[in-house]
């Protein structure tokens, strides 16, 4: 949806030009916040980019710290047995 404008060498790629185009116009006349994640923030067009007040950035959690957020996942949220082994989920 916000992807890198490039080079129209068939319909397809006019098509997706005018699309990201319009998304942004879009964006630049809401009157408001704007909140939305990507994991591919490196596909992101640079027009649209500028038009960011501010960018958070998550790094990737670490094989320990997913194993601790299996962990603290709340039983009654995803009921499992005493024989998971967060150990191998979090590898």
């Amino acid at each position: 949806m916000f992807g890198k404008r490039s080079e129209v060498k068939d319909a397809r790629d006019s098509y997706a030009n005018i699309e990201v185009a319009y998304v942004s116009q879009k964006f630049e006349e809401r009157d408001g916040p704007v909140i939305f994640a990507t994991n591919l923030s490196c596909n992101i067009d640079d027009a649209f980019s500028r038009r960011l007040h501010d960018v958070i950035e998550f790094s990737a959690p670490d094989q320990a710290d997913r194993q601790l957020r299996w962990r603290k996942v709340p039983p009654e949220l995803t009921p499992a047995g005493n024989d998971v082994d967060f150990q191998f989920l979090a590898a």
